[in-house]
C-alpha cells in the first residue's frame, strides 16, 4: 500500500477545488488500479475541462508504482496558493501553502 499522486491540468485556465479535489491529490491505494477507482468514485475523471487542454486529472498506468519514501515533488501553481488533498483509506485531511503566482514547491514524500 501507498500513495499515488495525481496532478490537475488547468483546464480552462483555472483549478477546481472541492471536497474531492484539488490542485494535488494524493490517494492511499494499493495498486495504481485501485487508485484510479478511487479517483473515478471521487469524480476526478469526469470534472468539466476545455477542449484545447484536455482533461483535468489522467488515468495512472496500471503498472505504476507508488511514491517512496524520498521521492521528489515537485509543485507548481499560477493560483494564490497550492492545494493539496491527502486521501487516505479511511480519512481526507487538506492542506494549503500560500505561495506567489508562479512558484515552484518542491518537497521529498515521507510516510
Amino acid at each position: 500500500m501507498g500513495f499515488y499522486q495525481f496532478n490537475q491540468n488547468n483546464s480552462g485556465g483555472y483549478i477546481l477545488n472541492d471536497n474531492n479535489v484539488a490542485e494535488y491529490v494524493f490517494i492511499e491505494a494499493d495498486s495504481a488500479i485501485e487508485a484510479n477507482q478511487r479517483a473515478e468514485s471521487l469524480g476526478m475523471f469526469s470534472l468539466p475541462f476545455c477542449e484545447c487542454c484536455g482533461e483535468r486529472f489522467w488515468r495512472l498506468a496500471a503498472d505504476d508504482k507508488p511514491l517512496q519514501n524520498g521521492d521528489k515533488i515537485d509543485l507548481f501553481t499560477m493560483e494564490d496558493k497550492i492545494t493539496i488533498l491527502y486521501h487516505f483509506k479511511n480519512d481526507k485531511k487538506e492542506e494549503s501553502f500560500d505561495l506567489s503566482r508562479g512558484r515552484r514547491l518542491s518537497a521529498y514524500w515521507e510516510e
